[in-house]
């Protein structure tokens, strides 16, 4: 934690800031990423019964492609959900010594 400068306690609360925006940021990235899963939901479906209706290679590849992009997003969430825990840990930590408590042990 930066002790030095005019003022402490503004310096305290820029970082601590900082932190907090972070972690709005990652929510608002993890809205985005559930409604895209969930609107590839929805276009599975559609492939699938196209899929079934038709069967054509096109059809097959359409539901491929949603499926792979799928995947990707869930890596994606995956990968945000674990940089949230390390956000909510830091942000927790920041709070704890600034209280003049011990941080957490490890950050996992």
């Amino acid at each position: 934690m930066n002790t030095k400068g005019t003022s402490d306690g503004r310096d305290i609360m820029l970082q601590r800031h900082e932190i907090v925006v972070r972690i709005i940021e990652a929510n608002s990235r993890a809205l985005r990423l559930e409604n895209e899963i969930n609107g590839l939901d929805i276009h599975s479906l559609n492939a699938r019964r196209d899929l079934e209706a038709s069967g054509t290679e096109a059809n097959r590849q359409a539901l491929a492609d949603i499926v792979e992009k799928k995947k990707h997003l869930e890596q994606q969430r995956s990968a945000l959900l674990a940089e949230k825990r390390w956000l909510d840990l830091t942000l927790d930590d920041f709070d704890k010594v600034s209280a003049g408590e011990p941080p957490h042990k490890a950050h996992q």
